[in-house]
């Protein structure tokens, strides 16, 4: 249900954090997210306008090709003397107005424009002014006759072209109608109980005492997806005290696939900002030795704070790029790679992620990830395993890098991985595992398990 625009200062507020994060998106390449609750804890904005501005930024960044078009098509030539901040505020109004409810739209639209002619000044907007009243008129189901049949699908879906032709041949246009339309739904948030801080119902309790409502999710243990809290999980007490973190179920699934046990050494590859080194040490009771390699200092800091919240004491991290011979000494019982993708399963949580990389990507992570992956094979002790997993559902990043690299490594075969959660991997690789937002409500991965062959 989409939820209603908000008045007066909230709605001046949360467009004034829309306009900075957006600068600080183009300017660093951030997240909605990092963008946002960063301008906002400097701007001391409250939980309901900061709300307010995370639904604005995720409805257009969903929706952003068709926008753009829209957008274009109305201001035609004059496009490159319209200031940014102004054209910025057109794409907003186009965002919300068109693909908002129709009922009571002039109304919305009136408390739209009032509020950014408080928030902007009236002469900063004056050079869209005289193209807000044709928005009113704009159906977005009436798409150019002329166009294709997937550029039309491009726009009506709201994702890339190539994608939509990526994922027709991989899935069938059904199926990837369905996954661009689950896409276009906001992702539901998963909580891992942290086991190390007590019983879950010692956790349990806590999340209620806060009025944040919880309901279990029985493939896993320990995971919980969120129905509704008064405020960000990251803001409540529970969450400072380390009784649980946010996660994805398809990254829960991934550290169960590794199976690391109690007393194991085990190798976290690509590990920032931390969640998966953190359930393997809840997995592992607090007993063994994580070491966890990522080669970004700022996120690896990040990490360090993580597992110092939750308690987890085993891990050791070390700042290293895995593109390269990975500098330990030892050999692993488990060892985990989650490299660097074109993260083309988690749109639906991230959706500037759509318009952030094409088709042409997909070789260079390709490359990427099995460079990592086969300096991540030299730490695996014999009998031990090597979990490879993505965010990412195309062939390139998952099966055909699995494929290559068991031409490289003959003494690696592909394990069965319980418990049987998700599709079998393609091109005859079923022992893999495949989840996808429309299917099973998680991010869109892919998990491979592999051991040293004995014979």
């Amino acid at each position: 249900m989409r939820e209603i625009m908000p008045e007066g200062k909230v709605l001046e507020q949360a467009l004034r954090l829309v306009e900075r994060s957006w600068f600080l998106m183009e300017k660093h390449k951030d997240s909605i997210h990092s963008s946002l609750y960063s301008t906002a804890r400097r701007a001391g904005s409250t939980i309901e306008e900061t709300r307010a501005a995370l639904r604005i930024l995720n409805g257009f960044f969903r929706r952003k090709n068709a926008v753009n078009r829209m957008s274009s098509q109305l201001v035609g030539q004059r496009k490159p003397e319209i200031k940014p901040l102004a054209l910025r505020f057109l794409k907003i109004y186009v965002s919300e107005i068109v693909y908002g409810p129709p009922d009571g739209r002039e109304h919305n639209a009136l408390k739209l424009v009032r509020a950014a002619r408080t928030t902007f000044g009236v002469r900063s907007l004056r050079a869209v002014e005289p193209y807000l009243g044709r928005v009113l008129r704009i159906k977005p189901q009436e798409l150019d006759p002329t166009l294709d049949p997937t550029s039309r699908d491009a726009l009506r879906y709201f994702h890339p072209k190539w994608f939509v032709n990526y994922t027709t041949r991989l899935l069938g246009r059904s199926e990837a109608i369905r996954l661009m339309n689950q896409n276009n739904r906001q992702a539901p948030t998963y909580l891992t109980l942290n086991p190390l801080g007590g019983y879950d119902e010692d956790c349990l309790q806590q999340l209620s005492s806060e009025e944040v409502v919880v309901r279990r999710d029985k493939r896993l243990p320990f995971t919980y997806i969120l129905e509704s809290s008064p405020k960000p999980l990251r803001l409540t007490e529970g969450y400072s005290r380390g009784l649980f973190f946010v996660m994805d179920f398809a990254s829960q699934f991934c550290v169960h696939a590794a199976s690391p046990h109690r007393g194991m050494s085990v190798l976290d590859v690509c590990a920032a900002p931390g969640a998966k080194t953190a359930l393997m040490a809840f997995l592992m009771k607090n007993r063994g030795r994580i070491c966890s390699i990522d080669f970004s200092p700022k996120r690896m800091r990040i990490l360090e704070k993580n597992v110092q919240r939750v308690g987890a004491d085993i891990v050791h991290p070390l700042l290293a790029d895995a593109t390269k011979p990975i500098p330990v000494r030892r050999t692993m019982d488990v060892v985990l790679v989650d490299p660097s993708c074109s993260g083309t399963g988690i749109y639906w949580r991230a959706p500037t992620q759509k318009w952030r990389y094409g088709q042409r990507s997909l070789a260079r992570f390709s490359g990427i990830q099995h460079r990592i992956l086969h300096n991540a094979a030299e730490t695996v002790k014999p009998g031990g395993r090597l979990v490879y997993c993505t965010c990412s559902i195309t062939l390139e990043e998952n099966e055909i890098v699995i494929e290559r690299f068991l031409r490289q490594h003959p003494e690696f075969k592909v394990e069965e991985i319980g418990p049987k959660i998700g599709q079998p991997g393609l091109r005859g690789l079923s022992a893999c595992r495949r989840l996808y937002p429309h299917l099973h409500e998680a991010n869109g991965s892919f998990i491979a398990a592999m051991v040293p062959d004995r014979d």
